[in-house]
């Protein structure tokens, strides 16, 4: 499973006290072998009943970042520091059937498109094309420092997250490459994940291995968040 948690609501952007609580049972309920959060807030986490985790904070102040959960004992890990940026992209090595597995969870640097509504509201492209641009820029150095990293590891691999960017863009196709997303293998209707009105956007994703074989994909409707959670079921 893979979700950005946005801070675990910690500036009140939904009007009530219980969201980390909420989105700590939604985990549990759902019960994924690996959880994957993007705008991960220490200071605010719930509870969430893994064995093992890999933590990685960024900012000025490292007060948010990025999480992996995992029933699978963890071998190795890291992060690939993304920078001029609060985003970034880590990753953990696990043991399944005796085959090595690299879980990426990956967040790109944000278009900030909620921020950006009333420009795309009012189609007002020249403005809003200049206020991505910066963004587009580092986007494009994250990915390629993403691509020259994930060459040296594992070859089987999985890489989830939030790419801030469709499934039309250049970065997705860069990442994916020849790799199964999970929704084109199972998934149903649009399959949105960020929650912009009138845009059905679909920009947190998890491909695997073109070897794998997915049997579950779903997009949940939650509102605990500004993204939705997405979970997939994959065999090996």
């Amino acid at each position: 499973m893979t979700y950005n948690v946005r801070l675990f609501n910690t500036y009140k952007w939904i009007d009530t006290d219980d969201i980390p609580e909420e989105i700590a049972n939604f985990v549990q309920k759902e019960n994924p072998d690996i959880l994957l959060l993007q705008e991960f807030n220490p200071n605010n986490q719930p509870t969430f009943k893994y064995p093992y985790k890999h933590i990685v904070l960024k900012g000025s102040k490292k007060g948010f970042g990025q999480a992996i959960y995992s029933k699978y004992k963890i071998l190795d890990y890291g992060d690939l520091n993304f920078e001029n940026s609060d985003n970034n992209a880590i990753y953990i090595d696990i043991v399944v059937k005796s085959d090595t597995l690299r879980i990426y969870n990956i967040h790109l640097e944000s278009l900030r498109l909620g921020a950006n509504q009333q420009l795309l509201t009012n189609g007002d492209s020249e403005r809003l094309l200049k206020t991505m641009t910066k963004a587009f820029v580092k986007q494009q150095n994250q990915i390629e420092k993403f691509m020259a990293f994930r060459e040296k590891g594992p070859k089987k691999i999985i890489i989830a997250g939030d790419l801030n960017n469709t499934a039309y863009s250049w970065v997705y196709h860069q990442i994916k490459g020849d790799m199964k997303d999970t929704f084109n293998e199972a998934g149903e209707k649009f399959g949105r994940t960020f929650d912009l009105k009138r845009y059905p956007l679909r920009i947190d994703f998890i491909l695997v291995d073109e070897q794998f074989t997915v049997t579950e994909h779903k997009n949940y409707k939650v509102k605990f968040s500004d993204h939705y959670p997405v979970m997939a079921k994959i065999q090996f």
